[in-house]
Protein backbone atom coordinates (compact mmCIF):
# COMPACT_ATOMS: atom_id res chain seq x y z
CA UNK A 1 0.00 0.00 0.00
CA UNK A 2 1.32 3.43 -1.02
CA UNK A 3 0.90 6.47 1.27
CA UNK A 4 2.47 9.93 1.42
CA UNK A 5 2.42 12.81 3.91
CA UNK A 6 4.36 15.93 4.87
CA UNK A 7 5.61 15.75 8.47
CA UNK A 8 7.47 18.84 9.61
CA UNK A 9 9.95 19.79 6.92
CA UNK A 10 9.99 16.27 5.52
CA UNK A 11 8.10 14.62 2.72
CA UNK A 12 7.50 10.98 3.67
CA UNK A 13 6.28 8.27 1.30
CA UNK A 14 5.91 4.58 1.98
CA UNK A 15 5.02 1.49 0.00
CA UNK A 16 4.62 -1.51 2.28
CA UNK A 17 4.35 -3.94 -0.62
CA UNK A 18 7.21 -3.16 -2.99
CA UNK A 19 6.43 -4.87 -6.28
CA UNK A 20 8.55 -3.11 -8.91
CA UNK A 21 12.28 -2.47 -9.46
CA UNK A 22 13.88 0.50 -7.70
CA UNK A 23 15.69 3.14 -9.77
CA UNK A 24 19.19 2.89 -8.31
CA UNK A 25 20.61 5.72 -10.44
CA UNK A 26 19.13 8.37 -8.15
CA UNK A 27 21.27 7.35 -5.15
CA UNK A 28 24.78 8.45 -4.22
CA UNK A 29 25.17 5.66 -1.69
CA UNK A 30 23.56 2.25 -1.10
CA UNK A 31 24.01 0.78 2.39
CA UNK A 32 23.24 -2.69 3.68
CA UNK A 33 24.33 -4.94 6.53
CA UNK A 34 24.88 -8.62 7.25
CA UNK A 35 23.81 -10.55 10.33
CA UNK A 36 22.93 -14.12 11.29
CA UNK A 37 19.43 -13.71 9.79
CA UNK A 38 18.95 -15.07 6.28
CA UNK A 39 16.61 -12.20 5.36
CA UNK A 40 19.51 -9.72 5.57
CA UNK A 41 20.10 -10.17 1.81
CA UNK A 42 16.49 -10.50 0.65
CA UNK A 43 15.63 -6.85 -0.07
CA UNK A 44 18.91 -6.02 -1.82
CA UNK A 45 18.65 -9.08 -4.08
CA UNK A 46 15.06 -8.10 -4.99
CA UNK A 47 15.92 -4.62 -6.28
CA UNK A 48 15.83 -5.68 -9.93
CA UNK A 49 19.28 -4.53 -11.06
CA UNK A 50 22.90 -4.63 -9.92
CA UNK A 51 24.12 -1.98 -7.52
CA UNK A 52 27.12 -0.12 -8.86
CA UNK A 53 28.63 0.51 -5.41
CA UNK A 54 27.32 -1.28 -2.33
CA UNK A 55 28.64 -0.47 1.15
CA UNK A 56 27.97 -3.27 3.65
CA UNK A 57 28.09 -2.47 7.37
CA UNK A 58 29.49 -5.42 9.31
CA UNK A 59 29.74 -5.69 13.08
CA UNK A 60 32.66 -7.51 14.68
CA UNK A 61 31.75 -10.81 16.34
CA UNK A 62 33.53 -13.36 18.52
CA UNK A 63 31.13 -16.17 17.56
CA UNK A 64 32.56 -18.39 14.80
CA UNK A 65 29.11 -19.49 13.61
CA UNK A 66 27.94 -15.87 13.37
CA UNK A 67 31.08 -14.82 11.49
CA UNK A 68 30.75 -17.69 9.00
CA UNK A 69 27.11 -16.79 8.34
CA UNK A 70 28.03 -13.16 7.69
CA UNK A 71 30.80 -14.17 5.30
CA UNK A 72 28.33 -16.33 3.37
CA UNK A 73 25.85 -13.45 3.13
CA UNK A 74 28.63 -11.14 1.90
CA UNK A 75 29.11 -13.61 -0.96
CA UNK A 76 25.38 -13.46 -1.73
CA UNK A 77 25.40 -9.64 -1.75
CA UNK A 78 28.45 -9.61 -4.00
CA UNK A 79 26.33 -11.15 -6.74
CA UNK A 80 23.96 -8.15 -6.48
CA UNK A 81 26.71 -5.54 -6.86
CA UNK A 82 29.52 -4.73 -9.27
CA UNK A 83 31.58 -3.22 -6.45
CA UNK A 84 31.03 -4.26 -2.81
CA UNK A 85 32.95 -2.66 0.05
CA UNK A 86 32.70 -3.73 3.68
CA UNK A 87 32.53 -1.02 6.34
CA UNK A 88 33.77 -2.69 9.52
CA UNK A 89 32.35 -1.74 12.91
CA UNK A 90 33.13 -2.96 16.42
CA UNK A 91 30.78 -5.22 18.37
CA UNK A 92 27.17 -4.04 18.13
CA UNK A 93 27.16 -3.30 21.88
CA UNK A 94 30.16 -0.92 21.50
CA UNK A 95 27.77 1.89 20.71
CA UNK A 96 29.83 5.06 21.32
CA UNK A 97 32.86 4.01 19.28
CA UNK A 98 30.67 2.70 16.45
CA UNK A 99 28.81 6.03 16.26
CA UNK A 100 32.09 7.85 15.69
CA UNK A 101 32.99 5.38 12.93
CA UNK A 102 29.60 5.76 11.24
CA UNK A 103 29.70 9.54 11.38
CA UNK A 104 33.21 9.58 9.92
CA UNK A 105 32.21 7.21 7.10
CA UNK A 106 29.16 9.29 6.15
CA UNK A 107 31.09 12.57 6.46
CA UNK A 108 33.77 11.20 4.13
CA UNK A 109 31.14 10.25 1.54
CA UNK A 110 29.60 13.75 1.79
CA UNK A 111 33.03 15.33 1.28
CA UNK A 112 33.63 13.18 -1.81
CA UNK A 113 30.23 14.10 -3.29
CA UNK A 114 30.57 17.79 -2.38
CA UNK A 115 26.90 17.99 -1.33
CA UNK A 116 24.26 16.27 0.85
CA UNK A 117 23.71 12.64 -0.10
CA UNK A 118 20.78 10.67 -1.48
CA UNK A 119 21.01 7.31 0.29
CA UNK A 120 19.24 3.95 -0.01
CA UNK A 121 19.61 1.95 3.22
CA UNK A 122 18.44 -1.62 3.88
CA UNK A 123 17.56 -1.41 7.59
CA UNK A 124 16.28 -5.00 7.87
CA UNK A 125 19.01 -6.35 10.16
CA UNK A 126 20.59 -3.16 11.50
CA UNK A 127 19.88 -2.36 15.19
CA UNK A 128 17.25 0.32 15.81
CA UNK A 129 19.59 2.53 17.84
CA UNK A 130 22.00 2.77 14.89
CA UNK A 131 19.21 3.34 12.35
CA UNK A 132 17.91 6.24 14.42
CA UNK A 133 21.39 7.68 14.89
CA UNK A 134 22.00 7.69 11.13
CA UNK A 135 18.59 9.30 10.54
CA UNK A 136 19.11 12.05 13.12
CA UNK A 137 22.77 12.72 12.40
CA UNK A 138 22.24 12.66 8.65
CA UNK A 139 19.48 15.26 8.53
CA UNK A 140 20.47 17.45 11.49
CA UNK A 141 24.07 17.82 10.28
CA UNK A 142 22.98 18.39 6.69
CA UNK A 143 24.66 15.18 5.46
CA UNK A 144 21.47 13.84 3.88
CA UNK A 145 19.09 15.31 1.34
CA UNK A 146 17.12 12.08 0.98
CA UNK A 147 17.07 8.79 2.88
CA UNK A 148 15.14 5.84 1.47
CA UNK A 149 14.92 2.74 3.65
CA UNK A 150 14.18 -0.86 2.69
CA UNK A 151 12.76 -3.40 5.12
CA UNK A 152 12.24 -7.13 4.58
CA UNK A 153 9.46 -8.31 6.86
CA UNK A 154 10.15 -11.43 8.93
CA UNK A 155 8.01 -14.56 8.78
CA UNK A 156 7.18 -15.66 12.33
CA UNK A 157 4.55 -18.21 11.25
CA UNK A 158 6.93 -21.14 11.40
CA UNK A 159 8.73 -20.07 14.58
CA UNK A 160 8.12 -21.98 17.81
CA UNK A 161 6.04 -19.43 19.76
CA UNK A 162 7.28 -20.81 23.09
CA UNK A 163 10.66 -19.24 22.29
CA UNK A 164 9.00 -15.84 21.85
CA UNK A 165 7.43 -15.54 25.27
CA UNK A 166 10.41 -14.21 27.12
CA UNK A 167 10.85 -13.34 30.81
CA UNK A 168 12.11 -10.28 32.66
CA UNK A 169 15.66 -11.40 31.78
CA UNK A 170 15.47 -13.27 28.48
CA UNK A 171 13.62 -12.44 25.29
CA UNK A 172 13.64 -13.99 21.83
CA UNK A 173 16.07 -11.37 20.48
CA UNK A 174 18.10 -10.27 23.51
CA UNK A 175 19.30 -11.41 26.92
CA UNK A 176 19.88 -9.65 30.22
CA UNK A 177 18.25 -6.63 31.85
CA UNK A 178 17.94 -3.71 29.48
CA UNK A 179 19.76 -0.45 30.03
CA UNK A 180 18.36 2.66 28.39
CA UNK A 181 20.17 4.90 25.92
CA UNK A 182 19.20 8.34 24.67
CA UNK A 183 19.83 8.56 20.94
CA UNK A 184 22.20 11.37 19.91
CA UNK A 185 20.49 14.05 17.79
CA UNK A 186 17.14 13.05 19.31
CA UNK A 187 17.42 14.74 22.70
CA UNK A 188 14.49 16.89 23.84
CA UNK A 189 14.85 20.63 24.44
CA UNK A 190 14.23 20.18 28.19
CA UNK A 191 17.14 18.06 29.49
CA UNK A 192 15.70 17.38 32.98
CA UNK A 193 11.90 17.30 32.62
CA UNK A 194 9.59 17.63 35.61
CA UNK A 195 6.95 15.59 33.83
CA UNK A 196 6.69 13.46 30.73
CA UNK A 197 4.33 11.53 28.53
CA UNK A 198 5.64 8.25 27.14
CA UNK A 199 5.03 6.68 23.76
CA UNK A 200 6.32 3.16 23.22
CA UNK A 201 6.41 0.84 20.22
CA UNK A 202 6.12 -2.77 21.36
CA UNK A 203 7.26 -5.93 19.58
CA UNK A 204 7.63 -9.52 20.76
CA UNK A 205 9.76 -9.04 23.88
CA UNK A 206 6.91 -8.00 26.18
CA UNK A 207 8.44 -9.56 29.30
CA UNK A 208 11.44 -7.26 29.02
CA UNK A 209 9.47 -4.27 27.75
CA UNK A 210 7.02 -3.74 30.64
CA UNK A 211 9.64 -3.09 33.38
CA UNK A 212 11.54 -0.91 30.87
CA UNK A 213 8.44 1.29 30.49
CA UNK A 214 7.53 1.45 34.15
CA UNK A 215 10.72 3.16 35.30
CA UNK A 216 9.79 6.32 33.36
CA UNK A 217 6.66 7.04 35.47
CA UNK A 218 4.70 8.74 32.67
CA UNK A 219 1.81 11.15 33.11
CA UNK A 220 0.24 9.44 30.10
CA UNK A 221 1.41 6.31 28.35
CA UNK A 222 0.42 5.31 24.82
CA UNK A 223 1.38 1.89 23.56
CA UNK A 224 1.76 1.29 19.82
CA UNK A 225 1.50 -2.45 19.25
CA UNK A 226 1.71 -4.61 16.14
CA UNK A 227 -1.42 -6.01 14.53
CA UNK A 228 -1.31 -9.83 14.70
CA UNK A 229 1.55 -9.58 17.21
CA UNK A 230 3.42 -12.60 18.51
CA UNK A 231 4.76 -13.50 21.93
CA UNK A 232 3.32 -13.39 25.46
CA UNK A 233 0.73 -10.61 25.89
CA UNK A 234 -0.34 -11.21 29.52
CA UNK A 235 1.91 -8.57 31.09
CA UNK A 236 1.01 -6.07 28.40
CA UNK A 237 -2.71 -6.61 29.02
CA UNK A 238 -2.18 -5.87 32.72
CA UNK A 239 -0.40 -2.64 31.83
CA UNK A 240 -3.20 -1.60 29.46
CA UNK A 241 -5.71 -1.72 32.31
CA UNK A 242 -3.99 1.21 34.05
CA UNK A 243 -6.10 4.42 33.87
CA UNK A 244 -3.40 6.56 32.19
CA UNK A 245 -2.63 4.01 29.44
CA UNK A 246 -4.03 3.85 25.90
CA UNK A 247 -3.23 1.68 22.89
CA UNK A 248 -3.17 1.73 19.10
CA UNK A 249 -2.44 -1.15 16.72
CA UNK A 250 -0.58 -0.70 13.45
CA UNK A 251 0.80 -2.94 10.76
CA UNK A 252 4.38 -4.05 11.49
CA UNK A 253 5.62 -2.20 8.38
CA UNK A 254 3.64 1.03 8.88
CA UNK A 255 6.36 3.61 9.57
CA UNK A 256 4.26 6.48 8.22
CA UNK A 257 1.33 5.64 10.49
CA UNK A 258 3.63 5.68 13.52
CA UNK A 259 5.25 8.94 12.40
CA UNK A 260 1.91 10.68 11.88
CA UNK A 261 0.43 9.49 15.19
CA UNK A 262 3.59 10.26 17.18
CA UNK A 263 4.01 13.77 15.81
CA UNK A 264 0.41 14.59 16.76
CA UNK A 265 0.82 12.95 20.20
CA UNK A 266 3.84 15.17 20.86
CA UNK A 267 2.08 18.27 19.51
CA UNK A 268 -0.86 18.01 21.93
CA UNK A 269 1.17 16.90 24.97
CA UNK A 270 1.14 19.39 27.87
CA UNK A 271 4.12 17.80 29.62
CA UNK A 272 7.75 18.98 29.43
CA UNK A 273 8.87 16.06 27.28
CA UNK A 274 7.48 13.19 25.27
CA UNK A 275 9.80 10.21 25.66
CA UNK A 276 9.52 7.74 22.79
CA UNK A 277 10.76 4.23 23.55
CA UNK A 278 11.72 2.44 20.33
CA UNK A 279 11.25 -1.21 21.29
CA UNK A 280 9.08 -2.62 18.48
CA UNK A 281 9.72 -3.16 14.78
CA UNK A 282 12.34 -1.27 12.79
CA UNK A 283 9.75 0.51 10.60
CA UNK A 284 8.00 1.65 13.80
CA UNK A 285 11.32 2.96 15.15
CA UNK A 286 11.85 4.79 11.86
CA UNK A 287 8.41 6.36 12.29
CA UNK A 288 9.34 7.61 15.77
CA UNK A 289 12.51 9.13 14.34
CA UNK A 290 10.62 11.00 11.61
CA UNK A 291 8.20 12.40 14.22
CA UNK A 292 11.04 13.45 16.53
CA UNK A 293 12.72 15.34 13.68
CA UNK A 294 9.50 17.37 13.43
CA UNK A 295 8.79 17.86 17.16
CA UNK A 296 11.42 19.46 19.43
CA UNK A 297 9.69 18.28 22.64
CA UNK A 298 10.22 14.63 21.69
CA UNK A 299 13.20 12.48 22.65
CA UNK A 300 13.98 8.91 21.64
CA UNK A 301 15.34 6.19 23.91
CA UNK A 302 16.39 2.68 22.89
CA UNK A 303 17.10 -0.38 24.97
CA UNK A 304 20.66 -1.69 25.39
CA UNK A 305 20.69 -5.47 25.95
CA UNK A 306 23.59 -7.37 27.47
CA UNK A 307 23.78 -9.41 24.31
CA UNK A 308 21.70 -10.33 21.24
CA UNK A 309 20.37 -13.84 20.65
CA UNK A 310 21.20 -15.63 17.40
CA UNK A 311 17.76 -16.36 16.00
CA UNK A 312 17.02 -16.61 12.29
CA UNK A 313 13.66 -15.18 11.25
CA UNK A 314 13.27 -15.86 7.50
CA UNK A 315 11.87 -13.33 5.04
CA UNK A 316 8.10 -13.34 4.58
CA UNK A 317 8.52 -12.06 1.02
CA UNK A 318 7.06 -8.60 1.75
CA UNK A 319 9.40 -5.62 1.35
CA UNK A 320 8.61 -2.09 2.46
CA UNK A 321 10.26 1.07 1.15
CA UNK A 322 10.20 4.38 3.03
CA UNK A 323 11.26 7.59 1.30
CA UNK A 324 12.25 10.54 3.52
CA UNK A 325 13.12 13.83 1.80
CA UNK A 326 14.04 17.20 3.22
CA UNK A 327 11.55 19.39 1.35
CA UNK A 328 13.84 22.45 1.70
CA UNK A 329 17.04 20.78 0.47
CA UNK A 330 17.41 21.31 -3.33
CA UNK A 331 19.73 18.29 -3.69
CA UNK A 332 16.85 15.98 -2.76
CA UNK A 333 15.34 16.58 -6.18
CA UNK A 334 18.39 16.46 -8.44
Amino acid sequence: MYNAKAIGRFSVRQNTQLSRPVDLTKYDLVLSTVSWESRCTFAIKALGSKIEKLKVLRFETTEREDDDLKTGFITELSSASTNLEQWWLGKSTAYSSNLRLLEDLIAKSVAEAGRPLRVLFDITCFPKSYILFLLGMGFKKGFLAKLDCLYSEGDYAGVDTSTLRGTSDVGPISEGKWDSMSIPYFEAEVPIPKSRDVLVTVGGEVGLTVPFIEKYEPSKLHVLTIEHSFGEQGQLNELLHEPNVSQSKLDVCDALGVANFSAEFARVSSEDVVTALAVGSKPHALGLGIAALARSNMEIVCRVPKRYTMMDIPASGRIGIYEIEDRFEPHAYI
